[in-house]
């Protein structure tokens, strides 16, 4: 029991223009945060971020339309995903392979994250509220 390693758990926290990755250390005592890597890209105002399965992958969207995919790893963005034409509201990994994005265009993509491509597109709206009629 006392011998098990600290748990990998990947954390992301969105500051303004990055996104800083940490790991929480310290399973039988005061729990800690060690960053493991800060991604900043000049002139990109994060706005969301989540890790899933993958430890070495996070997905970040950015208030200027993007989803980025990036690696831990390398520090690098691996991709940049291109499809929706306003500002993204959240970001979550759905499985290794997957992630979806939602937007202020009313979009919510589903994307490959292995292949850099949008798989679906799901257009949201809403219907007139009884006081509009």
């Amino acid at each position: 029991f006392f011998n098990d390693p600290p748990p990998t758990e990947i954390y992301t926290e969105q500051i303004v223009g990055s996104v800083r990755c940490v790991q929480e250390t310290g399973v039988h005592g005061p729990r800690k945060l060690e960053c493991i890597q800060t991604y900043t890209i000049p002139k990109i105002h994060y706005t969301c971020a989540d890790t899933g399965e993958d430890p070495d992958l996070i997905i970040a969207g950015d208030s200027a339309k993007d989803v980025h995919v990036l690696s831990v790893k390398t520090g690098r963005t691996k991709y940049t995903l291109s499809r929706h034409s306003d500002k993204i509201l959240s970001v979550n990994m759905i499985s290794k392979e997957k992630a979806c994005s939602s937007s202020l265009d009313r979009s919510l993509r589903i994307w490959d994250v292995n292949r850099g491509v949008c798989d679906k597109t799901c257009l949201l709206y809403t219907s007139p509220s009884p006081r509009d009629s």
